[in-house]
């Protein structure tokens, strides 16, 4: 079974925030990373697991490491201010807890988060269970990212409409787009407000990866073989996906398994900041399959392509004007009292 990323041998791993630099849309910066990549190194372990951090600062700012969605004491959550002080230049800091729950989540500093995060402080934490459910032949996480290459974070969201953000979290009721959403099956409309806010931020970027590459992903896998791809969003939009060649399943949402996942085939997967889908198909016979990046920008499109198997890919004719809706998704959307009541999937922070 092939992994992404470092494939652990142990519980106990070391990570060092360092400056590196990094390829990005052709052009070499200088970025802060765990273990001099982004993202960080992929941390796998299974359920039950001591895991033991060792996080060494060779950056000249302080740092800290949050391990997102996962429950784990208040001293090794790595809120600096909060729960930890801050790990100054030059000092080691360990973390210690026990992975008890299995899913996909991930890692990044929480020091100074919106900068640090935004640098190249991030990573993938993969939770396996003791006892596998289903087997796939190539399980692998996805890393999404977003950089501003030019200058910080903070100076690119000066020229935003923050009223326009502060709408972004909670859909208006009286919206007319979002009365008019599709309650037949697992899908929602856009509201006009979910869909400014994803141009505006937009503007904040110049460079958009995949695991660290602007270039296109490309991953193995061969026709009837079966796949699980762990999509991680550790940027700071809400991003726009389909699956090309292919229907698939979405089989778990921040590191929680759906039971009893029906097939997806048109639908748009917005993939808000911080949130993890995992996704399984099996490969076609005599095609690739794509994981196709449906926000506005072309420039986007291109580089947060993730391409799967070798071939030709079909051109899925993917209706931008349906999201996916997981609030009815999955064995229990029927019952009201199961359903997750927020009706917008766009979020303005990670943090």
């Amino acid at each position: 079974m092939s992994r992404s990323n470092h494939k652990c041998s142990g519980k106990t791993f070391n990570l060092t925030a360092q400056v590196a630099n990094v390829k990005l849309d052709g052009k070499v910066v200088k970025e802060w990373t765990f273990n001099g990549t982004v993202p960080g190194p992929e941390l796998r372990v299974t359920k039950g697991d001591k895991v033991v951090v060792h996080l060494t600062n060779k950056l000249n700012v302080g740092v800290t490491i949050h391990w997102h969605g996962v429950n784990v004491p208040g001293a090794m959550d790595g809120i600096a201010g909060v729960t930890q002080n801050q790990i100054k230049p030059g000092q080691t800091f360990t973390y210690s807890f026990i992975a008890d729950q299995a899913g996909t989540y991930w890692y990044h500093s929480h020091q100074d988060s919106s900068n640090e995060v935004a640098k190249g402080l991030y990573g993938v934490l993969v939770v396996e269970p003791k006892q596998q459910t289903q087997q796939y032949d190539h399980d692998y996480s996805v890393a999404f990212h977003e950089w501003n290459t030019t200058g910080s974070i903070d100076e690119g969201m000066s020229g935003m409409n923050m009223g326009n953000m502060n709408g972004m979290n909670m859909g208006s009721s009286n919206d007319s787009s979002t009365n008019s959403m599709d309650m037949s099956g697992p899908v929602m409309m856009p509201n006009n407000t979910q869909i400014t806010a994803l141009s505006e931020m937009m503007s904040m970027y110049d460079v958009f990866t995949a695991n660290g590459t602007s270039n296109g992903l490309n991953l193995d896998a061969k026709p009837g073989e079966t796949v699980r791809l762990r999509l991680v969003n550790t940027g700071n939009m809400t991003h726009l996906f389909g699956v090309s060649g292919v229907s698939y399943k979405v089989i778990a949402l921040d590191g929680h398994d759906i039971t009893n996942p029906t097939p997806v085939t048109t639908t748009v997967l917005p993939i808000g900041a911080a949130q993890r889908y995992d996704i399984s198909f099996t490969m076609p016979k005599d095609q690739a399959v794509s994981i196709v990046n449906l926000d506005s920008s072309t420039k986007m499109n291109k580089m947060m392509t993730v391409t799967i198997g070798n071939g030709t890919v079909p051109n899925t004719q993917i209706s931008k004007g349906m999201w996916f809706d997981f609030s009815k998704y999955g064995s229990n959307s029927s019952n009201k009292s199961n359903q997750i009541t927020g009706r917008s999937f766009i979020r303005t922070s990670l943090f």
